[in-house]
């Protein structure tokens, strides 16, 4: 089985090197990002054959967003969903967050849109 996958979070990170490595093994990736620049260099650095990796923007705060992106895929498309990435990073020692900043990151982290 041909893996198919939908990589959110795919142009940096994690996600880039997931993609790549799906796509190595012969597979295809739709990778998503809120930045239209990193999904490009992303794909570059991806490589593989024509069509092997698609590009979308997606905001995956954004819960409506979500939902369209996912109600635009043709049925049966995508046979795996990885997602590596939700909403935007605070950044510092976790102890100094406010608790507001914390529960942000982790709602984004383990809840999503």
């Amino acid at each position: 089985l041909e893996m198919k996958a939908i990589v959110v979070g795919g142009s940096s990170g994690m996600g880039k090197a997931v993609a790549k490595h799906i796509v190595d093994s012969g597979g295809q990736v739709l990778i998503c990002s809120r930045s239209e620049e990193k999904l490009n260099k992303a794909a570059s650095f991806i490589g593989g054959p024509s069509g092997a990796v698609t590009t979308r923007c997606l905001d995956n705060t954004d819960e409506a967003a979500v939902k369209a992106f996912f109600e635009s895929l043709p049925p049966n498309t995508y046979n795996a969903l990885i997602v590596t990435a939700l909403g935007r990073a605070v950044h510092g020692p976790f102890l100094s967050l406010d608790t507001s900043q914390a529960k942000e990151l982790f709602e984004g982290k383990l809840w999503g849109p």
